[in-house]
């Protein structure tokens, strides 16, 4: 059993449970509040290595990946914004579509890698 991450779990679950979200009491101040009126978002990218005592207390929404035509509209507002080239939006879809369909890195962090390495590649200075 992984400690940190149980301590976690523990931590939440008081915080999840209406009755003792009432009287949750600061671990450091040593006072009670109230925290039955936080709306709390949990993410994980894993369903599977969720508690089954935590899971049992959130409503779980599944959200599909992220297909090309999506990351594709979060580009083109990225190459807008970091003064990229329309040639850049044409590398980034190639770039894109070089993954195989539903593949787990069809997502924002892999795009936002291109368009840094992009940035990065337009910065160089231009030799003769």
């Amino acid at each position: 059993d992984h400690l940190p991450a149980r301590l976690l779990v523990e931590a939440l679950l008081g915080l999840l449970e209406p009755v003792s979200a009432r009287r949750w009491e600061c671990p450091y101040y040593k006072i009670n509040f109230d925290m039955s009126h936080i709306a709390w978002i949990l993410t994980a990218n894993d369903e599977g290595r969720i508690p089954e005592p935590l899971l049992s207390r959130c409503q779980v929404i599944r959200l599909g990946g992220m297909g090309i035509s999506n990351l594709m509209n979060v580009a083109e507002r990225e190459v807008a914004h970091r003064g990229l080239g329309r040639s850049d939006l044409g590398v980034i879809e190639r770039l894109l579509s070089a993954y195989p369909k539903d593949h787990p890195s069809l997502n924002l962090r892999t795009l936002t890698r291109h368009l840094e390495d992009l940035e990065a590649m337009n910065n160089l200075p231009v030799t003769h």
